[in-house]
């Protein structure tokens, strides 16, 4: 299956249920693979406006804004993150977060 058809099934999943998690992650993901940052952006910022807690998407929209020069906003984003995966005890994604904050700022 091709990108663009995974993505637009991926779309129609979505229609009926629009805030599912794994499906806003999902569709980031394929922008991603289509090499269409700023559309992976908007996703990543859609699915954490809905749902803080997503750790993965931090890292991902940190690691995309790093790509296109946003230090700044991706030193931000993923202190937020850092903070959610703090609160899930999740240490392996705080440490991911955490080089990548680190490597943006030094």
């Amino acid at each position: 299956m091709s990108t663009s058809a995974r993505r637009e099934q991926i779309e129609k999943m979505l229609e009926q249920d629009p805030q599912d998690a794994f499906l806003l992650y999902a569709l980031a993901m394929e922008w991603i693979s289509e090499k269409q940052v700023e559309k992976a952006l908007d996703q990543l910022q859609q699915l954490l406006a809905v749902h803080v807690d997503y750790v993965p998407a931090y890292l991902q929209a940190g690691q995309l804004l790093a790509q296109v020069a946003r230090k700044s906003e991706a030193v931000h984003l993923l202190e937020q993150g850092m903070q959610q995966a703090r609160i899930q005890n999740d240490l392996h994604a705080f440490e991911e977060m955490e080089l990548l904050r680190q490597s943006l700022t030094t």
